[in-house]
Parts: structure tokens; C-alpha cells; sequence
């Protein structure tokens, strides 16, 4: 898998499997149509972070997916950024009501999503992780506790986006969470030559994150794009997430 992926002709050399971007404000304007022309068949929008924070582009963003149309719309997903020292139900809270207000999670979108990874804060001038304070058992249980909340709401079983190295050095390799699914950030050059991600054993990840460093060749976002694969078309997506069209 190429570290620099250029859509569309990167994705075509992989015909079965199905491509996605995640975006938030970062990445400023993103004309959905021309991704949509490139392949790209899902997308994951940052709505949170903490209990304040919603990214001021995900309600337009998801109204616009929710409006695209097309053959193969984008299937579209939202996604909470896990702080580390603020309460997971309080953040779980914070997530629904921002979806909700953009027109809700329905049948037909991907399950709603928590990324937890490090959450960096700068002391002193060094950049340190807030989950360094926090055991093994105290991290299962704040994402534990968002899943649940977010699960018993929407009915859909969340999946939670982490890095390998950050999952198992902060979790302990906890079973509390195998029923998860994960996506797994990994831009290792290995596992991009091997077209595998580092393994979680355990857990199941269909779905990888493997480079940071898109571009679209036709234009429709400015700059670089996270760019995740689903090994598989986009029926075997929709089967995987009990998709409802």
C-alpha cells in the first residue's frame, strides 16, 4: 500500500477492496461529489472532542453526505475524540447531541466511532500523553463507559479508532473491549509493503488506517487525507456494520 495513496488510480490497483477518508475542520472544504467521482465509498467526520468542543464542519458535512446521492453514495460515519481527563459519560452525552442536532444516526451510516489515542498536553515545554496519569483499568473503563452510552442510544455497537502501539501499552491487552471492533491506525513501512496492519490478538479490525498522506488527483479537498481500506466491496462493508440501506 503506497504511503503517498492518489486517488483514484491507487485505489483501482485494489478493484475488491473499498476506500474512505476521515476529515474535520483541518482539512477545510471538501467538495463531496468529486470525492465521491474519485472511489471514495466512506467517509468518518470528527462531530466532538471532550464535553465543549464540536468541530464547526461536521453538520455541514454530514447534511451534504446525507443529500450526495449517486449509485454508490459515501457512507458516512461521526466520530468523538476521547479526552482524557474529562468524564466519559459526559462525553458520550456531548457526542449524541451533536449528531442529533446534524440530523441524527440513521440505519443506513456507519456506527458511530471512538478515537482514543493519545491525548498530548505540553508542561513545561514538553509534550507529554494525559492517559499517563491513568492505569490500565481507569482508560478501559472511560472508553467502556462512552461505547455503552452511545450503544444503549443509538442502537449501533460502536467501533473504537486507536494505534496499535498506544492500544496495547495503555489498555494492557484488556479483554473488557474484544467485542469492539477496532480501526487500526498503522503507517508502518512493513505493514504498508505487506498490505496487513499490525495484528491486535483478539480483536477483530476491519478497517485500517494506513497513511495520513492522500491527495485527490481531480481536487475536492486542500491538502493531505487520512485514507483508511475495508478489505472488501462495498456489500461485505455494509454486511460487516449491519448497515440498513
Amino acid at each position: 500500500m503506497p504511503r503517498n495513496f492518489v486517488w483514484p488510480a491507487d485505489a483501482l490497483t485494489h478493484p475488491g477492496w473499498t476506500f474512505g477518508v476521515d476529515v474535520s475542520h483541518h482539512n477545510g472544504p471538501v467538495v463531496w461529489s468529486m470525492l465521491q467521482r474519485q472511489g471514495v465509498g466512506f467517509a468518518y467526520l470528527k462531530a466532538t472532542q471532550g464535553t465543549l468542543f464540536f468541530d464547526r464542519s461536521f453538520a455541514a458535512h454530514w447534511r451534504t453526505l446525507s443529500e450526495l446521492g449517486g449509485e454508490k453514495p459515501i457512507l458516512k460515519g461521526a466520530y468523538h475524540f476521547l479526552s482524557a481527563d474529562v468524564d466519559a459519560e459526559l462525553q458520550a452525552e456531548h457526542f449524541l447531541r451533536i449528531v442529533n442536532a446534524a440530523g441524527g444516526l440513521h440505519a443506513g451510516d456507519l456506527p458511530p466511532c471512538l478515537d482514543v489515542e493519545w491525548d498530548p498536553r505540553t508542561i513545561n515545554g514538553a509534550e507529554i500523553d494525559a492517559w499517563d496519569k491513568y492505569s490500565a483499568q481507569q482508560i478501559v473503563e472511560r472508553i467502556e463507559t462512552w461505547l455503552r452510552v452511545v450503544e444503549k442510544a443509538t442502537g449501533r455497537r460502536p467501533i473504537v479508532y486507536t494505534n496499535a502501539i498506544w492500544w496495547l501499552s495503555k489498555t494492557a491487552s484488556s479483554r473488557a473491549l474484544v467485542d469492539y471492533p477496532l480501526w487500526i491506525a498503522d503507517y508502518a513501512i512493513e505493514d504498508l509493503r505487506n498490505d496487513e496492519p499490525r495484528s491486535l490478538p483478539g480483536y477483530r479490525s476491519p478497517i485500517w488506517q494506513f497513511t495520513d498522506s492522500g491527495v485527490m488527483s481531480e481536487g475536492g479537498a486542500i491538502g493531505r487525507l487520512d485514507v483508511s481500506v475495508f478489505k472488501g466491496g462495498r456489500d461485505d462493508l455494509v454486511r460487516t456494520f449491519a448497515i440498513r440501506p
